[in-house]
């Protein structure tokens, strides 16, 4: 374990037992602070601190009072972080205009001087217990929701909560069991800084003589201190213990809330794009078909600063048969992993859409908000790329696997879990039965790939969405994954891929994107014996197995992403002014493809 993180563990640990120990003290202890002795006795064996001038002894009514204080700072603390946490969540994940009207109200509360409002609303309120920690909790918890706000932002673009998404999850349960989770460290952070924040406050109230004259806090020791000349008399015994209590406590509880949020320190990322709009950037066509998917005029674009928005995915259509293997291959950026995120309806904030995905012959737009949630959660298992980021790095590999099962089927824990169980075991997770209780830090990237397949295939659903499974996998690891999928029978498999032998292992179809649009499609046999696109040729003559040569007058740069001629011909050497007006896609030598000229 590493000095820093001994240390951070090390004092909050301390922190917390001090808590318990100073309230269990005070909660059993028989020490009676009643006026019944003389006042103003200096410390000794009888009275180890002393008395007060009302002949109280000092270290009783000091426990007493610390039950008190580490009420009060906890209870207000509690009040606070539960407050500014919903807040946050709520605000950084929808990002509608109930954000800016929550964050507008948190700027106002953190613009009023924190000493003068809890001065005022304690004198409103009156003196007692719950008065001081509700006066408290209303002045802090603006923090709490200004950190928790700007960490959800970040958290909510992370692959983890897109695949969660993906599973059809809710709103509510995903800001609970994905993105408030994450948020743990930060949480015990600020609760510990607001502990000592309320019990300093509380301490300060207590001292002008707000506080509660019934029940005695160390702020109210101090202020009958001051009050009784103590300073003066030279009583130190009378003044020292409430200092060195709220000092220690309060210098405690900071020391282990600036531990905790050492490593989490959160900026707000840049602003998200503008909220979902369906405003057409193509000619829409509504025309289903009989296919398990079809996709006709498909174009996906993005607000900015072009006019109009070039499209980055630009007049799809795709049939996909039931059971049907299809592979996407094509230069990042083409638009590949956005197609996918299109037929789950989850494509960024900002996104343009025309045209028409039909699942089953049902348009994918007039689905409600509950039956798009069941689609992809039932009918589409999603493997996402990234080596494992999908995963929740919080949450259990069983849990995970687990959840789709529990959403949407209603197995209870024990049911999920058995389910879980064979997934894992069915996609060949060595050991499964030990690594359903492991987080996903302890897997390798082979398993962690195998997890995330293992979760789309919980619930069988019926096509399977994978964007690049090999993606950043050694050869072996690779191999295995690309086996586990070629070996689905009965799902169809949409598969996006940079990975050629991956495309042409899985069989079926090859579709090549090139800036958005598809330049050709082909049966993968005849595909890779027999490219006829210039673009495809490219690809395929790049291979490590090709030697990763090019062929003179064709590479895989100088795309040119346009709506109105073939985006590769600023590097085709066949290229001519033709190829300034867009080709269609035409049948040649059972090929569909995008080219003007005879590439036999």
């Amino acid at each position: 374990m590493q000095p820093e993180k001994r240390i951070r563990q090390t004092t909050c640990v301390f922190a917390f037992l001090l808590t318990g120990t100073l309230l269990g003290c005070a909660f059993l202890s028989d020490m009676n602070p009643e006026p019944i002795y003389t006042p103003l006795m200096i410390p000794d064996y009888n009275h180890l601190l002393g008395t007060d001038n009302s002949g109280r002894d000092i270290l009783a009514l000091m426990i007493q009072s610390a039950w008190i204080s580490l009420s009060i700072g906890l209870g207000s603390a509690f009040l606070a972080v539960f407050t500014g946490a919903s807040v946050g969540c709520i605000a950084g994940y929808f990002r509608s205009p109930v954000d800016d009207l929550l964050m507008r109200l948190t700027d106002v509360v953190l613009l009023v001087p924190t000493l003068p409002l809890i001065i005022v609303l304690s004198a409103y309120l009156g003196p007692g217990v719950i008065h001081a920690a509700l006066v408290i909790a209303l002045t802090a918890w603006p923090a709490t929701a200004r950190v928790i706000y700007a960490h959800v932002l970040k958290l909510r673009e992370e692959p983890f909560v897109i695949n969660a998404k993906s599973m059809g999850a809710g709103s509510i349960y995903l800001m609970f069991r994905h993105i408030l989770p994450n948020c743990r460290e930060l949480l015990l952070a600020k609760a510990a800084l607001t502990i000592a924040g309320a019990m300093l406050a509380e301490a300060g109230i207590s001292f002008l003589g707000l506080g509660d004259p019934v029940h005695p806090t160390w702020g109210s020791m101090l202020h009958d201190a001051f009050v009784g000349a103590a300073l003066i008399n030279g009583c130190w015994w009378w003044i020292l213990p409430p200092v060195l209590c709220i000092s220690g406590s309060v210098g405690l509880f900071n020391v282990a809330g600036h531990f905790l949020s050492g490593a989490t320190a959160s900026t707000t990322p840049a602003d998200t794009p503008e909220t979902f709009s369906s405003a057409d950037c193509c000619n829409q066509a509504d025309t289903p078909v009989s296919s398990l998917l079809s996709i006709r005029n498909l174009c996906i674009c993005f607000s900015g600063s072009e006019v109009p928005a070039l499209p980055v995915v630009d007049k799809l259509d795709l049939d996909v048969s039931a059971g049907e293997k299809v592979a996407v291959i094509g230069a990042t950026g083409s638009g590949k992993s956005l197609l996918l995120l299109a037929l789950l309806g989850l494509l960024p904030a900002g996104a343009k859409v025309s045209g028409s995905i039909f699942i089953e012959g049902k348009n994918l737009s007039a689905y409600s908000a509950s039956a798009l949630r069941r689609h992809r959660g039932i009918f589409a298992g999603y493997v996402p790329q990234g080596l494992g980021n999908a995963l929740n790095p919080v949450l259990t590999v069983g849990f995970q696997v687990a959840e789709r099962n529990r959403v949407h089927r209603g197995f209870d824990r024990t049911g999920a879990l058995k389910a879980a169980l064979s997934s894992l075991s069915a996609v060949g997770l060595p050991n499964p039965d030990k690594r359903i209780s492991d987080y996903p830090h302890h897997l390798s990237g082979g398993m962690k790939q195998r997890v995330l397949l293992a979760e789309a295939l919980s619930v069988t659903p019926p096509l399977i969405l994978a964007d690049e499974p090999t993606k950043g996998l050694d050869h072996s690891a690779a191999a295995e994954i690309m086996e586990l999928i070629k070996g689905l029978n009965t799902e169809t498999v949409l598969a996006v891929t940079h990975d050629l032998i991956f495309a042409r292992a899985l069989g079926g179809r090859i579709l090549v994107m090139l800036a958005g649009v598809v330049v050709e499609e082909a049966p993968a046999d005849s595909f890779f014996r027999s490219p006829l696109h210039p673009y495809s040729r490219a690809l395929i003559a790049a291979q490590p197995s090709r030697g990763m040569k090019e062929i003179a007058g064709f590479h895989i740069s100088g795309i040119m992403r346009d709506v109105s001629g073939c985006p590769y011909r600023q590097e085709c050497l066949i290229a001519n002014r033709q190829c300034e007006i867009r080709p269609p896609l035409r049948f040649f030598q059972g090929h569909k493809i995008r080219c003007w000229h005879d590439v036999s």
